[in-house]
């Protein structure tokens, strides 16, 4: 079996940049949905919203 050669240290980096990006996005596109359920919740009036009281 070969052995890998090792990445180097601007590939790691660039890496690391790309994943970080894509997890700030990821993040905040679930608060933007998560907003946009409550905003939906909050629209339907009290009592009707499901998982209101924590029943998921």
């Amino acid at each position: 079996m070969k052995s890998t050669p090792p990445i180097s240290r601007d590939r790691q980096q660039s890496f690391n940049g790309a994943r970080n990006r894509l997890i700030c996005l990821a993040t905040s596109e679930d608060m933007e949905e998560r907003r946009s359920i409550e905003r939906f919740e909050r629209a339907k009036g009290p009592g009707e919203a499901a998982g209101r009281n924590g029943e998921i």
